[in-house]
């Protein structure tokens, strides 16, 4: 079932999106606490602002999987980020959830609360998302939520089945080879049928620009058919653009197997990475 989600506009006589609190100078950056209420409960966040005057563009940070305490993985690559932007992080919901659907209400809110701050441009608000965080961009990704724009890190855009089969055949959801050869592999998969969660249908419905960015070497999601998925909506029209780069793994880490048995000690983020999505920012975000 597809969630639309349809916030209230900011402003007027609707419930406050956020609540802002104490602030903290970070540098060249300032941030500010914010709470601000999902499905029933206070979720708290933080949102970095430049210190350059007037209004910013802002990126909410959309998580990937595991339990993230505002920015614990983000800022390998929030820190890559056109500076101009202001940059909002927000811890999970304490209201735990399997559905993606109630993981997209959340991003919705926490986009509406960063709208409602007074130094945002709350129409250039968009999403950062990382691995199966992919899957929940889709749901959340369209102008009605005030979203105009999303970059998605190695998130995949087949079904949760076809995503687990991959990481089965290339040995990463154990953590050891399989030796099963890369066609084999990718015969499987693409013979494989959508099943359980699956993002097709709300990827028809994402009206805004959004980026894809893999690395060729990611042995957890399956990168040649998420590629096949993409192309088909970019020649339905769907502002898509995909970037690959070729010795990333799926985390876009500097990689020579993309394998989790490989030692990733001192490998930083692929070069590539700050050029292309500050690139498309500058494109696609006045």
């Amino acid at each position: 079932m597809l969630l639309v989600v349809v916030l209230a506009g900011c402003g007027g006589d609707d419930k406050p999106a956020a609540k802002f609190g104490d602030t903290q100078e970070l540098g060249s950056r300032t941030r500010v606490e914010v709470t601000f209420e999902s499905r029933g409960v206070d979720i708290r966040g933080a949102l970095d602002l430049p210190s350059t005057p007037g209004t910013h563009p802002a990126i909410v940070w959309v998580h990937g999987s595991g339990d993230e305490r505002l920015d614990d993985r983000a800022p390998i690559y929030t820190e890559q980020v056109d500076p101009r932007f202001a940059m909002f992080f927000y811890e999970r919901s304490p209201k735990a959830t399997a559905a993606f659907e109630d993981l997209a209400q959340d991003v919705a809110a926490a986009v509406d609360a960063v709208r409602s701050h007074d130094e945002i441009d709350a129409d250039a608000v968009g999403l950062l998302a990382l691995g199966v965080g992919g899957w929940t961009t889709p749901l959340a990704a369209r102008r009605e939520n005030g979203v105009s724009f999303a970059a998605v890190l190695s998130g995949p855009v087949v079904s949760v089945g076809e995503e687990n089969l991959f990481e089965k055949l290339t040995g990463s959801l154990g953590c050891a080879p399989t030796g099963i050869p890369d066609a084999e592999i990718q015969r499987r998969v693409n013979a494989a049928r959508p099943s359980y969660f699956d993002p097709r249908p709300a990827l028809a419905r994402v009206d805004v620009p959004v980026l894809w960015l893999y690395g060729a070497l990611d042995t957890q999601q399956p990168v040649a058919k998420d590629l096949g998925v993409l192309k088909a909506l970019e020649a339905e029209g769907k502002e898509f653009v995909t970037v690959v780069f070729p010795k990333a793994n799926h985390e876009l880490l500097v990689s020579k197997t993309g394998t989790c048995w490989e030692d990733r000690r001192g490998r930083g983020v692929t070069p590539g990475f700050g050029p292309a999505l500050n690139g498309w920012l500058r494109d696609h975000v006045t």
